[in-house]
């Protein structure tokens, strides 16, 4: 059971209890497959005149955000650098000869999206959803989520889509009992 839960929210969900918390453990949304490069200002940047970039910029006051669009805070943000990804790259990630607008803001997409992950875990906002039963038997979990009201979407549609399944899996097999352990506010007691 998540022990800070109450900070991040128990929500009763059709029978269920959903706890979320803050992963602790999360990886860097940078060390996944990314489409876009990042660099910040330096004497030597690398060659990106035929790339697709969007500008990076920092706000620095109570803590650290990036973001794709400027801040409007002139004394504690500026842009600090690009992210970028070579045509070459597109072509052979998209699998086209000809990259058209369309694919070029689907591209800018990406990167604005590679972007935010990173601004999420700059602050913290990756979460874990734990689903219990009505005896407070864990009956799934899942780590390593970006953003609050994900976590909780994706918990609830575990709940709507899963359970089910497994519930009727369970039923009218040996382990119909076990079955039980998902029916909603059941307490199961073999």
């Amino acid at each position: 059971m998540i022990e800070d839960a109450a900070n991040y929210g128990v929500i009763p969900y059709k029978g269920y209890t959903i706890r979320i918390d803050r992963d602790d453990c999360a990886e860097s949304p940078r060390d996944w497959h990314n489409l876009g490069t990042i660099i910040t200002w330096s004497k030597s940047e690398p060659d990106i005149q035929d790339s697709i970039l969007l500008p990076v910029y920092l706000l620095g006051h109570s803590g650290r955000s990036v973001s794709t669009t400027p801040f409007n805070d002139k004394w504690d943000s500026g842009q600090v650098g690009i992210i970028y990804v070579s045509r070459a790259k597109v072509r052979e990630e998209y699998g086209v000869k000809r990259i058209t607008k369309d694919t070029a803001e689907k591209v800018r997409g990406v990167l604005r999206s590679e972007i935010e992950a990173l601004n999420q875990y700059l602050n913290g906002e990756v979460y874990g959803y734990l689903i219990e039963n009505g005896a407070g038997e864990e009956l799934d979990s899942c780590w390593g989520m970006y953003g609050h009201s994900y976590t909780v979407d994706e918990a609830k549609a575990y709940i709507n889509a899963v359970l089910p399944i497994q519930l009727e899996l369970f039923t009218g097999t040996e382990d119909r009992l076990d079955a039980m352990r998902y029916i909603p506010g059941t307490v199961f007691n073999p």
